[in-house]
């Protein structure tokens, strides 16, 4: 083995160390989230970004959200995705609950 795989080795152990340490769950107050809109087949659809919260909980906040907007989403990796223009909306809901962006 030369030195260079080795050190890919390594780099690779710290990267998954690294993933372990950001992906715990937080508090709703130690979140940093981002909200941003994307254009899709031409419809607006709102992304909400960095939830580390358990995924019951995050099953709960989307459901929460889908009724209140009377709209669809979805759940993918720890992002929201609201079908329509809801930034700001979502964004007074999620500082009601005590996320921070």
């Amino acid at each position: 083995m030369s030195r260079g795989k080795r050190l890919d080795l390594f780099n690779r152990d710290f990267g998954e160390m690294k993933d372990f340490f950001n992906n715990r769950e937080k508090l709703p107050s130690e979140h940093k989230l981002k909200i941003h809109k994307e254009k899709r087949r031409g419809k607006t659809v709102t992304v909400i970004k960095e939830f580390f919260i358990s995924e019951i909980e995050q099953k709960k906040l989307i459901k929460e959200l889908k009724s209140k907007f009377s709209t669809g989403g979805t759940l993918k990796n720890g992002t929201v995705e609201i079908q329509g223009d809801f930034g700001v909306k979502a964004k007074d809901l999620l500082k009601e609950k005590g996320f921070v962006f």
